[in-house]
């Protein structure tokens, strides 16, 4: 009897500070939670991810989340959230740790890419600043899908660099498998319009 008090102690003490994790999106890449996402957006980011991990194995996943309180983790902050939801996923390959998971916090108005122990190094840096020019412009305007959505087809940009796929290697799946959009295409051309101003800090 004792022996389960303690037990039942431990949980509600510890419960305060569990954090919520989205359901794992294991076939679509993406959990948006947020609704930040629209669904060309959506179908787009889907179908690069799926490109990336055929092509390297390195997979991209997608969280958006309201905020931090929201999934009990304003205390720890969005970079341990985000570390502890990628091990508990244990985003990665069989042969590899270099998953990738970019997490937006909106009401929070924070981002955090968490990347597996192999792109540590250059390319960490390297994705690290790709995810910042590639969302902030964005974000600061308000457009988070869009800024998602740069910021995924930059990453994939990034792993086939670091895994030496060749542009005939790209050509040949788009070709095999057409899509809304093709990481083999420049993403720089797009830019965001006039909006409503939302600082980001850059962690």
């Amino acid at each position: 009897m004792r022996r389960g008090f303690l037990v039942a102690f431990a949980l509600l003490a510890s419960g305060a500070q569990a954090q919520l994790f989205p359901a794992r999106p294991d076939n679509t890449f993406i959990a948006d939670e947020a609704k930040l996402i629209a669904p060309k957006d959506r179908e787009s980011i889907t179908w690069v991810a799926k490109e990336v991990l055929a092509l390297t194995e390195a997979p991209i996943v997608v969280v958006t989340i309201p905020s931090l309180t929201a999934v009990g983790a304003k205390d720890i902050g969005i970079e341990r959230y985000a570390r502890r939801m990628f091990d508990t996923w244990q985003i990665g390959s069989r042969h590899a740790n270099h998953g990738m998971l970019i997490v937006v916090a909106k009401e929070s108005h924070q981002y955090r890419l968490e990347l597996g122990k192999d792109w540590q190094g250059t390319w960490s840096g390297q994705g690290r600043a790709a995810l910042r020019n590639a969302m902030i412009p964005f974000f600061q305007h308000g457009q988070y899908s869009s800024g998602i959505n740069a910021a995924t087809t930059l990453l994939a940009a990034l792993a086939f660099k670091a895994s030496g796929v060749t542009p005939a290697q790209l050509s040949h799946y788009a070709t095999a498998h057409p899509g809304p959009w093709s990481a083999t295409r420049p993403f720089s051309r797009r830019q965001p319009s006039a909006g409503h101003v939302v600082p980001i800090p850059q962690p």
